[in-house]
């Protein structure tokens, strides 16, 4: 049996040893690996106190040079008599998940090969990269013959500094297996290089590790396939790898898939890792199987205008008798409406009356806000009323498209709570964004008043919080949605009072501090550690699909090869060139044509000059003040009748 010595180069920004990071200690040790930590950076106390107990070594060291600086610093630390003590040296880290299988499997194969060193993955040439065939790093094991070489000394004393990632890749990664190999030592990858290279052709054979993992029981998966590489996988495939591996996962059991989300929940960008893990649940809205849940469900229902109380009883007639439904109003005359509306369901029925302040926001967080105490999963959906679109059939379709996406059925609100029971990583369920019209928010999140700014400083302000906020949120737009009571916990954290919000009629372009908490939720959510999930009916998602598929086909016939990102990517990259160009050299002229410049942004550089032209000259119409600079205490509405 080789006796092997493996260094594990750890970094994280927050500091934390998470459990997949421990779980791959475990897994090394299983292996008859003796491990030393390199911690590239700080680690809370926690994750010392759990190296300690699992006999791992630890070497702390400034986080500079990345993981081939680590590996020296492991290297010098173990000394070279330790060193000659070893079969085997493992140079490996913290950027992947495993083992998927026994690590030991892996070793017992490679021993049968006739090799120096040997990892995983070989990358093949790639000439348009200018990229040699090389091992990748993330898993390199060298063997006696080489580790006594002066080759290997020489490497280690002329390494040349790492300052960015790409000298780790081109100075260390890449240069490494030419450098050795021109030296006279033989190299091998575990995975088998040709099938990989017919595959791929001159591609990251990691693109598709859940064929690595599937059919030839590769013990790891990179991190970035579940949240990087999205141009490359939708120009090739149908994007379903990654979510085919967690299934995948799921079903064996080989690797718990929560070690995976408790880790990208804390550091990918929600609308970032729904691009590559479709957060997307389509139920049955006809049938359901699903009996009675033990989690306590509560259904929260806003109702300002008198006229749409039947409206909301015609949905919430259908929840299940064991959802307790609370109904809000503005009004005693709604409210006496409501309960001679709702008085015969079988449910428990509560009725509350609230200052005609704060809409529904107030509704959910201040008259309600117990409610998300006391119960497990709660609904809320309020009567949408939308006048000032003039002839209302937009904002009609777009109430009934989130009522029908959170309360098509009976069956279907079974199927949504049962959903909930199973992922215990769900903390919202949101209908799709609307895609229809001049309310379309489909990529297009933070489009009028609503600025990534502004929500940033309602997070500074109500909460203390400094972040980013993302230009495509997956939130609930309309305000109406399902979440589990755990989720929202920072969202509840600020003790909001009906006074945060403006009285009525608000003036119209105030601050949408409704419409930006909105565009927050799955922001708070994540901050909790859950995800957030897009929800539909199956029978009403196959309109929202079709009319998508339209969307998409007419793009694509205007652009030309619009399917690929990478050709989209160029043009946005040569437009914000332009963009910063212009802003520079011509700013007035900036000015008075940001309009078109944002259009073009948007919807490409190819699209037909009559949608820029029209858009451009509604922005400049509208001429409304834009941004943070703006805010000094936000208000509630966008100047609309109460009940938008």
């Amino acid at each position: 049996m080789n006796k092997r010595l493996a260094l594990f180069v750890h970094h994280d920004g927050k500091g934390e040893l998470r459990n997949y990071v421990r779980y791959c200690i475990a897994g090394l040790q299983s292996a008859d690996c003796d491990v030393l930590v390199v911690v590239n950076g700080d680690l809370l106390e926690e994750g010392e106190k759990w190296l300690a107990a699992s006999g791992a070594a630890v070497l702390f060291r400034e986080n500079k040079g990345f993981d081939f600086w680590g590996w020296k610093a492991g290297l010098e630390y173990a000394g070279p008599d330790r060193i000659r003590e070893y079969d085997e040296i493992l140079l490996t880290n913290n950027t992947f998940y495993g083992p998927i299988y026994p690590f030991a499997e892996m070793f017992d194969a490679m021993a049968e090969r006739n090799c120096d060193f040997w990892g995983i993955n070989r990358h093949p040439l790639n000439a348009d990269a200018k990229m040699p065939e090389h091992l990748q790093s993330y898993w390199l094991v060298f063997r006696k013959r080489l580790l006594e070489s002066e080759a290997w000394r020489s490497w280690w004393d002329n390494l040349p500094p790492h300052h960015i990632w790409n000298d780790m890749v081109y100075l260390g990664e890449i240069r490494m297996t030419r450098y050795l190999e021109d030296r006279g030592f033989t190299s091998a990858s575990y995975m088998d290089f040709d099938k990989y290279t017919r595959l791929l052709k001159m591609t990251n054979p990691c693109f598709v590790t859940d064929t690595q993992v599937i059919e030839d029981r590769c013990p790891i998966a990179k991190r970035k396939f579940f949240w990087d590489w999205k141009e490359h996988e939708f120009n090739t495939t149908t994007d379903y790898r990654p979510r085919r591996l967690l299934n995948f996962l799921a079903e064996t059991r080989l690797l718990d898939p929560a070690m995976i989300y408790d880790d990208l929940i804390r550091f990918v960008p929600m609308s970032r890792l729904n691009d590559n893990l479709h957060f997307v649940n389509i139920l049955p809205s006809a049938l359901s199987r699903p009996g009675k849940s033990d989690s306590k469900t509560a259904l929260v229902v806003y109702v300002y205008p008198l006229e749409l109380v039947d409206y909301c009883f015609s949905y919430v007639k259908s929840a299940p008798e064991y959802v307790d439904i609370v109904i809000v109003t503005a009004s005693e005359e709604v409210r006496d409406r409501c309960a001679e509306v709702f008085g015969e369901l079988s449910n428990s029925v509560e009725y509350r009356i609230q200052p005609n302040r704060g809409r529904d926001n107030s509704a959910l967080l201040v008259t309600c806000a117990d409610i998300i105490q006391k119960y497990d999963y709660i609904g809320f959906v309020h009567a949408k009323r939308s006048p000032y679109w003039g002839d209302g059939v937009v904002g009609n379709d777009f109430r009934d498209h989130c009522f029908n996406s959170l309360l098509f059925s009976g069956d279907y609100i079974k199927n949504v709570i049962s959903l909930l029971d199973k992922n215990p990583h769900i903390g919202l369920l949101v209908p799709f964004e609307w895609n229809c019209g001049y309310m379309a928010v489909y990529g297009n999140e933070w489009a009028g008043l609503n600025k990534k700014e502004t929500a940033a400083a309602i997070l500074k302000k109500y909460y203390g919080i400094e972040a980013k906020v993302e230009d495509h949120p997956l939130s609930p737009i309309g305000g109406m949605l399902w979440f589990r009571s755990k989720a929202v916990k920072t969202l509840t954290s600020y003790p909001w009072g009906y006074d945060d919000f403006p009285e009525e009629p608000l003036p119209r372009n105030s601050g949408l501090l409704t419409h930006h908490l909105e565009r927050l939720w799955s922001f708070f959510a994540q901050k909790d550690g859950y995800y957030t999930s897009y929800i539909a009916p199956d029978s009403y998602a196959a309109y929202y699909i079709n009319d998508s598929r339209y969307f998409k086909r007419e793009i694509t016939a205007i652009r030309g090869n619009g399917s690929d990102l990478s050709n989209i990517a160029y043009f946005k990259e040569v437009n914000a060139f332009y963009r910063a160009y212009m802003r520079k050299r011509l700013p007035w002229f900036f000015r008075k044509t940001r309009g078109f410049f944002r259009t073009l942004k948007k919807e490409g550089p190819l699209f037909t000059a009559g949608l820029l032209v029209k858009k451009c000259r509604r922005r400049i119409r509208n001429n409304a003040p834009r941004g943070a600079e703006q805010y000094k205490g936000v208000s509630a509405g966008a100047g609309t009748p109460q009940g938008e």
